[in-house]
């Protein structure tokens, strides 16, 4: 049986291409924007769920690759 880990002790050791101390599961509740500490940890979370391709917290509207409109 895998062991439940709540999301802010979520830590994804097997992805190289993101930061591996993200505040939330990306697989779990839905976030928003103001859900996060600053904009990198936004990114980080939003490329984990899927980035561009898949976005299923909604955090880029503009479909800018940036989430929650941070440059």
């Amino acid at each position: 049986m895998k062991e439940s880990i709540s999301d802010e002790e979520y830590v994804d050791e097997t992805d190289t291409e993101v930061a591996t101390d993200l505040e939330y599961d990306p697989s779990g509740a839905d976030r928003d924007c103001g859900d996060f500490s600053s904009a990198q940890a936004a990114q980080d979370f939003y490329l984990a769920a899927g980035g561009p391709a898949v976005d299923p917290h909604d955090l880029d509207r503009d479909n800018d690759g940036n989430a929650c409109d941070w440059n």
